[in-house]
């Protein structure tokens, strides 16, 4: 059952990264000029790089 943890938990933890990463994207966007040069997809592969490392550590 241990093993299931993982498989449950780090989908549900993901989505809810990108819940929150999205509402402060919009809050700060709105607010700020800074981010205007960067890719709308980088928050994406961020969040994409953190879910294949956790996954990694997880296996070993």
């Amino acid at each position: 059952m241990s093993e299931m943890l993982p498989i449950v938990i780090l989908p549900l933890a993901t989505i809810a990264i990108a819940y929150i990463l999205e509402v402060l994207g919009f809050a700060v966007g709105g607010f700020s000029s800074l981010f205007n040069g960067v890719p709308n997809w980088t928050g994406t592969v961020l969040l994409l790089g953190a879910t294949i490392a956790t996954y990694r550590s997880l296996r070993k």
